[in-house]
């Protein structure tokens, strides 16, 4: 928040305002914030999106730590990631005043 008060004030000139807490990531990987299931993602994205988030990252697949690890191995279902999909995008939408959220 710190960085998005400098801007908004005018002391940094030209830097993009996107700002990210944190990774919302499966379980037992190596980012910051556990989620397995949909109801738990969702939350995650509002924990992160509440202290004034603009981007939500996510750890997708594999992330290569593990000698056995495969990028086309998911690590998310297509519910899980389209639940994180609708919560950043309701989220920061109204966290930002946007019309169409």
């Amino acid at each position: 928040m710190e960085l998005t008060n400098a801007i908004n004030e005018g002391y940094v000139d030209r830097c993009a305002n996107q700002i990210t807490a944190g990774v919302v990531n499966p379980s037992g990987d190596m980012f910051e914030v556990d989620s397995r299931g949909p109801w738990e993602i969702r939350k995650a994205v509002r924990e992160l999106a509440s202290p004034g988030c603009t981007m939500i990252k996510t750890a997708a697949t594999a992330g290569f730590q593990w000698e056995h690890e495969r990028v086309h191995w998911p690590d998310y279902t297509e519910e899980e990631l389209t639940a994180l999909v609708d919560e950043a995008r309701c989220g920061i939408c109204q966290l930002l005043r946007m019309p169409w959220a």
